[in-house]
C-alpha cells in the first residue's frame, strides 16, 4: 500500500486522476484528503469524501463548478475528552470508540514496538530516561518484561490471555471502580456522585455463551497470536471452540482494594 501524497505522483498524477469517472476518498488524515481534493479540483473530477468529523459518519460530497471542495471549508478540530471520562466515566458511544482505539494502540502496536525495541537495540537502558518521567519509565519495564516472560507459544495460551484481559477490562477494572464508588456514593459537595451524564456501571461475569463475551475473547486471542507471529489451524479459528477453551480458563477471584486513587478530574485532557 503506496502513501497518498505527493510522494507517489508518478503513480498517481494529473493524468491518473483524469481518466476517473469520480474519486472516493477512505483516508486516514487530513493531509490525504488535501492531496487528492486538491488533484480533483485541478483536474474537474467529482468527490466523494469520507470519514468527516471525526465518529459523527459524516460524508462530503463535491460538484465542479457547484459545490465547495473539501478544502474550502475544513472540519472543525475533534473534541479531546477528559481521560477520566474514556477510562473511567464514559456516557456516550464517542467516549467507548476512543477507549478501544487506545486499548488497541496500547495492547498490539506499542507494547509490540517496545519490546523489538528493547530485543533490537542494545542501547534500550541507556535511553530509558528520554522516554519520559519515572512513572512512565517503570511502565514500559513491566510492559516489556511481562511480554517477553509470558510469551504464549500456542493459540490456546492466546485465548487464556484474550479470558484474563476480558475479566480484567470488564470486571475487575469495574468492581474496583464500584467498590470505590458505590451507587449511593456523594460528592464533597453531598451531590450524589453517579448523578448524569456519570452512569453507573455493571461489572460483567463472563458468560461463554453470550456472543458478544465470545467475540471479544475471540478477536483478542487472534491479535495476540498475529502480533506474536504464532499460527492459527482451521479447527482453532472458531468461536466454539474459543469459548470452550475460554469457559475453562482458571480464573482467580477479584477482591477490590482501599486506598486507589481513580482519577475523577474531568477537567483534565489526554
Amino acid at each position: 500500500t503506496a502513501k497518498c501524497g505527493p510522494e507517489q505522483e508518478e503513480f498517481s498524477d494529473a493524468a491518473f486522476f483524469k481518466n476517473l469517472s469520480g474519486v472516493a476518498n477512505a483516508l486516514d488524515n487530513v493531509q490525504a484528503r488535501l492531496y487528492v481534493d486538491q488533484r480533483c479540483v485541478q483536474t474537474g473530477r467529482s468527490l466523494l469524501e469520507s470519514g468527516t468529523l471525526g465518529a459523527k459518519g459524516n460524508v462530503q460530497v463535491v460538484v465542479p463548478f457547484l459545490t465547495a471542495h473539501y478544502g474550502a471549508d475544513r472540519d472543525p478540530a475533534e473534541k479531546d475528552f477528559p481521560s477520566c471520562t474514556i477510562k473511567s466515566f464514559p456516557y456516550m458511544v464517542q467516549h467507548t470508540i476512543q477507549w478501544a482505539r487506545e486499548l488497541f494502540e496500547g495492547e498490539y502496536n506499542k507494547m509490540a514496538e517496545d519490546c523489538n525495541t528493547f530485543l533490537d537495540r542494545d542501547d534500550f537502558w541507556a535511553t530509558l530516561p528520554k522516554r519520559g518521567n519515572e512513572a512512565l519509565q517503570l511502565d514500559l519495564v513491566q510492559t516489556v518484561e511481562k511480554a517477553v516472560k509470558e510469551r504464549p507459544t500456542t493459540f490456546e495460551q492466546c485465548i487464556e490471555i484474550a479470558r484474563m484481559r476480558f475479566e480484567e477490562l470488564f470486571y475487575n477494572n469495574l468492581a474496583q471502580l464500584t467498590f470505590l464508588y458505590p451507587r449511593e456514593h456523594q460528592t464533597d459537595k453531598g451531590m450524589p456522585f453517579w448523578s448524569p451524564p456519570k452512569r453507573f456501571p455493571t461489572a460483567l461475569k463472563f458468560d461463554a455463551r453470550d456472543p458478544l463475551h465470545t467475540a471479544f475473547v475471540y478477536a483478542a486471542a487472534h491479535l495476540v497470536a498475529a502480533t506474536y507471529g504464532l499460527p492459527v489451524s482451521k479447527n482453532q479459528d472458531d468461536e466454539n471452540y474459543v469459548a470452550k477453551v475460554a469457559s475453562q480458563v482458571n480464573v482467580p477471584p477479584f477482591t477490590p482494594k482501599s486506598g486507589i486513587k481513580v482519577n475523577t478530574d474531568e477537567s483534565k485532557k489526554e
